[in-house]
């Protein structure tokens, strides 16, 4: 079967791709340890990999990851972790940031828009 993966957004989600199933993984990289999330997304829909993808998904992706190298020249030699962490709750993290003054509007189609509170010009910070 062929595969292929992708890092997309700033390297913060790795896409692997077999047949027509579509895996979504959360991955951070941090002192050269890549961390890759096990709550993932399958074909837009949340799961968790069964053992049979588990065994033969998890050691691609580390080997992928493993031997990454930018601009075609540096890095490869990365440890890869796995960890599950627990969903995130999009509500919550909302109500967070309204509380730091953020305005929120929640659109028609389901989107929700953030507008970020004004800041004060460096003159309004000094005489306030």
């Amino acid at each position: 079967m062929k595969y292929e993966m992708n890092l997309t957004a700033k390297n913060e989600i790795l896409l692997y791709i077999e047949d027509k199933d579509e895996y979504a993984f959360d991955v951070n990289l941090s002192k050269k340890i890549w961390t890759v999330n096990l709550h993932i997304f399958k074909n837009g829909e949340e799961t968790e990999l069964s053992e049979e993808e588990k065994q033969k998904i998890l050691p691609r992706i580390s080997e992928y990851l493993k031997n990454i190298k930018w601009f075609g020249i540096f890095g490869g030699n990365y440890k890869v972790t796995f960890e599950k962490t627990e969903p995130f709750d999009f509500e919550e993290f909302i109500a967070h940031e309204e509380s730091k003054g953020h305005k929120i509007i929640r659109n028609n189609d389901g989107s929700v828009t953030m507008i970020p509170p004004k800041r004060k010009s460096f003159l309004q910070w000094l005489f306030s």
